[in-house]
């Protein structure tokens, strides 16, 4: 009897085993790969994958305006010299048909207008099917760029570029900025945090539901930060010329500079400016939700 029990015992556990490894196996999925497309099974359903690449020749500038749904948009390192923009197509079984890409390109002088789009075909499609599409822009460095990047539910992540303008709007995810030099920069996220090592003449930074760091290596122009949920961390390089309003409505305000010049100074607002230094920035900073903290590199 209790052998019967023990052996009972030891099928249960192992019966019990399978399942969780079942459970993992069908949480992370499993991935067929089937020539240009490939499967996925997730907690959705099964998941199909289809890639679309376009190719171009670079020129000395590019314009870049893109958009997609449901998706990131990065852009990174080419390793053939040309231009792709590569499309990562997802949609639960049965509907990538749902989703169409497209770039459209045109030449004018020097310079290249590139435009990449991922959409649905019918805005009346069923909402609870889970589609999207990622936008990878593969780029040479040997170029300027200017960049209109728009997703209404993903990520957007920008290294090592250089060029005129830069707009970037995402409804639901964080944006990435490194080592980007820009005429001017504007960024809005609803759902997401802003973190940016840059520097441009001008630059506007909003979101609705995070954090904001900054990392601003150009001492002359404009910041403008704004965050309803969330920190803001500015900081200019080391004797930087500048003025600024920073206010709170639920945090702190901390500065490093100890020489500043203040005609407002409390714990939820100042307004001041450094007495010396190189440059001429002008800074204004608001959050509703966090602290800010204000200092030099």
């Amino acid at each position: 009897m209790i052998l019967g029990t023990m052996i009972l015992g030891k099928v249960i556990m192992v019966g019990l085993a399978l399942i969780a490894i079942l459970a993992i196996i069908f949480a992370i999925g499993i991935a067929v790969a089937i020539g240009g497309y490939y499967t996925l099974l997730s907690p959705d359903g099964i998941m199909e994958h289809r890639e679309d690449t376009t190719t171009h020749t670079p020129a000395g500038n590019v314009v870049i305006d893109a958009s997609t749904f449901g998706g990131n948009i990065e852009v990174g390192d080419s390793d053939t010299g040309n231009i792709e923009v590569i499309y990562d197509v997802h949609a639960t079984q049965g509907h990538l048909a749902d989703i169409v890409t497209g770039t459209n390109y045109s030449m004018d002088g020097d310079t290249l207008d590139i435009n990449a789009v991922a959409r649905l075909t019918s805005d009346s499609s069923m909402l609870s099917v889970n589609r999207g599409a990622d936008i990878y822009l593969k780029l040479p460095k040997n170029a300027t760029y200017s960049f209109t990047l728009n997703t209404n539910g993903g990520n957007v992540k920008v290294p090592d570029t250089n060029g005129a303008s830069m707009s970037i709007v995402t409804l639901g995810g964080n944006v990435d900025l490194n080592n980007v030099s820009y005429g001017s920069i504007t960024v809005h996220t609803s759902g997401g945090s802003i973190d940016a090592d840059y520097s441009a003449a001008n630059s506007s930074f909003d979101t609705q539901g995070g954090n904001i760091d900054l990392y601003a290596s150009k001492s002359e122009g404009s910041i403008n930060a704004y965050t309803s949920g969330g920190n803001i961390d500015v900081w200019v390089h080391d004797g930087t010329l500048f003025s600024v309003d920073a206010s709170t409505t639920g945090g702190q305000i901390q500065y490093a500079p100890t020489t500043m010049t203040l005609s407002e100074n409390n714990e939820e607002h100042i307004i001041g400016h450094t007495g010396a230094g190189e440059g001429n920035l002008s800074m204004s900073l608001q959050t509703l939700g966090g602290d800010i903290d204000l200092g030099y590199d």
